[in-house]
């Protein structure tokens, strides 16, 4: 099962491997449906409302992994000019919902492995924060595992969005993936906007943002490799 899952590329790996794949996400037609692939399943659930979990629950095997990625728009340091705003509005509460409904179903479903993942920013702040304490620091810990795409091959010349550095934070109860960095991914940082283009406001609100949340492959297989079913 992998929540807040539209693309379907970080549980690609274990369709790949035969096994059967839940995506869940508000952007999948409302309702169970199958995807693209026999073994593949999608369900449109608004998962900041608490009942999603219990429409869930019924469609869940005994033995399953869980993988999840949550929104990180009020939780990445990305934003942070924008947190306040948030705050008020309403849209944090509705965020940590979504984390909480993860947290939840850890708990009453536990799974063979599971991992929910959000870059650096509010969710943990770290030992060493004095100014403010993340907002779910007492439930998650420190992060298991960091990471940047270039770790686990991500690095093309002829892709652009695969050379950006995109630091990842892992949380949850797994086995390691094992990293296999590209070197020339070390060394790169070449945006995939063009120079005019490459402001915080633009990289919040457009298009590519749906293509900075995908999953790199290399880490997606990496990380089947060490968790499978």
């Amino acid at each position: 099962m992998s929540l807040f899952d539209y693309s379907g590329e970080w549980s690609r790996p274990y369709l790949e491997a035969g096994h059967e794949v839940l995506l869940v996400d508000i952007a999948h037609p409302p309702g169970l449906n199958r995807g693209s692939h026999s073994r593949c399943f999608t369900l449109g659930l608004d998962l900041s409302e608490p009942a999603s979990l219990y429409r869930m629950l019924p469609l869940i095997p005994d033995h399953y992994g869980l993988l999840a990625a949550p929104p990180c728009d009020c939780f990445t340091r990305a934003s942070a000019w924008l947190w306040d705003r948030w705050d008020e509005e309403g849209k944090t509460e509705e965020h940590l919902r979504m984390f909480d409904l993860t947290w939840e179903l850890v708990k009453l479903k536990p799974p063979k492995f599971w991992a929910l993942e959000n870059p650096p920013g509010r969710l943990w702040t770290g030992r060493g924060a004095k100014l403010v304490e993340g907002l779910r620091q007492h439930q998650l810990g420190s992060p298991k595992f960091r990471f940047d795409p270039w770790q686990f091959g991500a690095y093309a010349p002829d892709h652009p969005t695969s050379r950006r550095r995109k630091k990842t934070y892992l949380w949850g109860d797994f086995q390691i993936p094992v990293k296999a960095p590209h070197p020339e991914g070390a060394r790169a940082y070449v945006p995939h906007l063009p120079p005019r283009r490459r402001g915080t406001i633009h990289q919040l609100g457009s298009r590519h943002k749906r293509e900075r949340a995908r999953t790199p492959r290399g880490f997606a297989r990496a990380f089947e490799r060490a968790n499978p079913l």
